[in-house]
């Protein structure tokens, strides 16, 4: 939030914006304000598909390997 607000104040200085969907000049504030929610939709949909596939991978088992005692017990 602190970038998009510093971006839109930056570009009102300026009249430069880093990306053409931030440009309330280019369009409109209603259509940059709509497009900057679905990128933010967007990216928390990627955000929870991530996080839900990582908890899918974590509870998965590993196999184990088994250790012979030997090799676990130092040589002298």
């Amino acid at each position: 939030m602190v970038f998009l607000a510093g971006t839109w104040v930056r570009g009102g200085v300026t009249g430069w914006y880093p990306y053409e969907f931030l440009d309330p000049t280019a369009s409109s504030w209603a259509q940059v304000l709509i497009t900057t929610a679905v990128v933010l939709v967007a990216f928390l949909a990627i955000a929870a598909a991530v996080h839900l596939l990582e908890g899918r991978l974590r509870s998965q088992k590993v196999p184990e390997i088994p250790v012979e005692a030997e090799a676990l017990t130092p040589r002298r």
